[in-house]
């Protein structure tokens, strides 16, 4: 029977715990949300997180959770419906000196978050890849092709 020392038990056993705790971010998934930011680069503090809440509640729509993440408000919602109406409703109030942009968040509580434990983000490859839909002139086309040929034959 192979017996090996406690101590690499115990070294295993800690990987284990460490893998599945920096793992844990991407259980949670992710749901609609807005970013705010100011256009001039400037961060956001604490306090815009209330007022951008307070700017919702007014017309009746409540986030799921906002917080203050590198600079930035992120308001959490729980269908794309009311993301949408949430943003046009910000995008109306406060003006140009702030983008609103619709974005995913993770899901993850605020314990998480403070841990600093982000969660893996996709690529498109791995999110379902990208379809581009092109469109071109024909009759540009045939005609850029015809110039083309005339001037070889010159």
């Amino acid at each position: 029977m192979n017996r090996y020392p406690a101590w690499m038990y115990a070294l295993v056993i800690g990987i284990v715990a460490v893998g599945a705790l920096l793992a844990l971010p991407n259980a949670f998934g992710t749901v609609p949300a807005l970013q705010v930011a100011r256009t001039d680069g400037v961060s956001l503090n604490a306090s815009m997180v209330e007022r951008f809440r307070d700017m919702l509640s007014e017309e009746s729509f409540t986030p799921e959770a906002a917080y203050l993440d590198n600079g930035r408000v992120v308001m959490r919602f729980d269908t794309v419906e009311h993301q949408l109406q949430a943003s046009d409703t910000l995008r109306n109030k406060v003006g140009e000196d702030y983008a609103v942009a619709l974005t995913l968040a993770s899901r993850s509580p605020g314990w998480v978050r403070e841990l600093g434990l982000d969660p893996m983000s996709l690529g498109l490859a791995l999110r379902g890849g990208v379809y581009f839909l092109y469109e071109v002139d024909m009759e540009a086309a045939i005609r850029k092709r015809l110039e083309m040929y005339v001037e070889d034959f010159e």
